[in-house]
């Protein structure tokens, strides 16, 4: 049973945009307390943190997820710990989403960790943009954009684009928000294997951008598009 339990946990940290079942999540519950205090155990509760999303629960995984980090002194685990606690938090809790991420800014900047502190302001920019605090969302996601740049990590340039193209569309700038999906659908598509859900979102952010720009036999092409 604990081998078929940690061939799970290996499956899932192997597979982070996977959706996730609740079998998986128990599984995953029951194993991390069985585990010696390691990365793997740390990164198991950032993984039960990032399924459970928001609220108390979430929120407590990534409480123990910051303290194990801590114990290890793992600068890049803590960084982590303290990326996932500020999205666990409500959105009325700005404050202490703005001082985890802050403080992981910290952490994966005295390791020059530029994914972790592109994914840092790539959350910003979600973070800002749910407040409608639009100019400083954009700031975030080029920040972001720029440091996955430096790392030519092309697949987060193209999740932060269509991140950011939403920001655009929900700032009445669609114009805009279509050429950020359309680069990130150039990526996509040639990617190997193919991310089917990612490209389905980003036809659904093109087909809202041609319908508020009121050409909707196009917008009616992408949605269909979404689907195939």
């Amino acid at each position: 049973m604990f081998k078929k339990l940690i061939y799970i946990l290996f499956f899932i940290l192997a597979h982070p945009s996977e959706n996730y079942t609740i079998d998986v999540l128990d599984s995953l519950i029951q194993v991390v307390e069985t585990m010696p205090d390691d990365s793997l155990k740390c990164e198991t509760y950032i993984k039960i943190a990032y399924i459970l999303y928001n609220g108390n629960d979430a929120v407590e995984y990534s409480y123990r997820a910051i303290s194990l980090a801590k114990k290890l002194n793992s600068p890049r685990l803590i960084g982590r710990a303290f990326h996932r606690a500020a999205w666990c938090h409500d959105y009325d809790k700005m404050n202490l989403k703005t001082a985890y991420l802050d403080s992981a800014v910290l952490f994966f900047n005295s390791i020059n960790d530029k994914n972790g502190l592109g994914k840092v302001y790539d959350t910003k920019g979600a973070i800002l943009m749910n407040y409608e605090s639009f100019e400083e969302s954009e700031k975030a996601y080029q920040q972001g954009f720029d440091l996955y740049v430096e790392t030519s990590n092309k697949e987060r340039q193209a999740a932060i684009l269509n991140n950011w193209a939403i920001c655009d569309y929900m700032n009445g700038q669609p114009e805009k928000a279509i050429a950020k999906y359309n680069r990130a659908l150039d990526f996509r598509l040639s990617e190997i294997p193919r991310a089917p859900i990612d490209i389905a979102r980003i036809y659904v952010g093109l087909g809202q951008c041609s319908r508020l720009m009121g050409n909707y036999n196009l917008a009616l092409e992408n949605y269909i598009e979404s689907y195939e």
